[in-house]
Order: C-alpha cells, then structure tokens, then sequence
C-alpha cells in the first residue's frame, strides 16, 4: 500500500542517517524525517513548508 511505501522511505532515511557522519547531512536528514513524521501521524504538511523554507 501507499502507506508501507512511506513508512519504507522513513526507515531508508533513518538508516542514512545512521550511516552519515557529516553533521550538515545529519540535519538534513533529520528535516526530512520529521516532513514523513508530520505525514503519518497527521496525513498532512503544514510544518514541512518552514522546514523547507529555511
């Protein structure tokens, strides 16, 4: 389903994160895992776009 794809994508994010040492890249990956957060628990993005704009 739709939702296992997300969830998929978030725990590649997750391991790419683990496997980074690069602190820039860290943070990057932890904005772009906190957009999937908002997403499956809230099934919309209305914090992602102050991430993205920063």
């Amino acid at each position: 389903s739709l939702k296992d794809f997300i969830l998929n994508a978030r725990d590649l994010i997750i391991q790419a994160y683990t496997f980074t040492k690069a602190r820039e890249e860290q943070s990057k990956l932890l904005d772009l895992l906190e957009i999937f957060k908002e997403y499956t628990k809230k099934g919309k993005l209305q914090s992602a776009s102050l991430i993205i704009t920063f």
